[in-house]
């Protein structure tokens, strides 16, 4: 639950301080401002980086059907077969986000 409360303010962060999240990527990653400033764009509007710490259903699906094409899978499946929301879902109760 505690790591993924830290996810869920760490993504709550990102989305609210545009600079600083370049800032901390930058030196992270020893890349330059500003293509750290293209990749925030990019994994904020594509939702790559969430605001509320959520996996994204519609990737992962893509996922799994490459899964599927590869043999890896039988049959087509749904992301929330795989996927338990509630820890993530109670770890966002307790920290007042919706």
């Amino acid at each position: 639950m505690r790591y993924l409360k830290g996810l869920v303010r760490t993504f709550q962060w990102i989305h609210s301080d545009r600079d600083g999240a370049i800032e901390a990527t930058s030196a992270v990653a020893k890349v330059e401002k500003k293509f750290t400033a293209r990749g925030y764009e990019i994994y904020t509007k594509r939702r790559i980086w969430p605001s509320d710490g959520s996996p994204n259903m519609e990737g992962m699906k893509v996922v799994l059907d490459y899964m599927r094409e590869g043999k890896m899978l039988s049959s087509s499946q749904r992301p929330e077969k795989y996927v338990d929301l509630s820890y993530l879902e109670q770890a966002k109760r307790e920290l007042g986000v919706r």
